[in-house]
């Protein structure tokens, strides 16, 4: 599910597809294939959704994304494997 912030308008990057969400506060994605310098989340936070359900982190990893115009790196990026989508975090970026 889509946390409830979230925008209905994708970006597209490469082959994935990134939601901007304004409730997040960090970048998120269910894929590990695009992160690099994988590291264990060593914490035991969960993540919580719009609907009450909490999804642990499996990893925190540096990603690069590719857009037409940018190249993106994004730093600290959760690895939560029961998500649906990946996330990109509004405050991250405006933060």
């Amino acid at each position: 599910m889509l946390p409830m912030y979230a925008t209905l308008n994708p970006i597209s990057i490469d082959v994935s597809v990134w939601y901007h969400d304004s409730a997040a506060a960090s970048h998120m994605m269910p894929n590990d294939g695009n992160l690099f310098s994988k590291s264990i989340y060593s914490s035991n936070a969960l993540v919580n959704e719009c609907d009450g359900i909490l999804l642990p982190v499996a990893h925190i990893r540096t990603s690069i994304l590719l857009s037409r115009h940018y190249l993106l790196s994004l730093k600290d990026v959760l690895h939560i494997p029961k998500l649906q989508h990946n996330l990109l975090s509004v405050r991250q970026f405006w933060g």
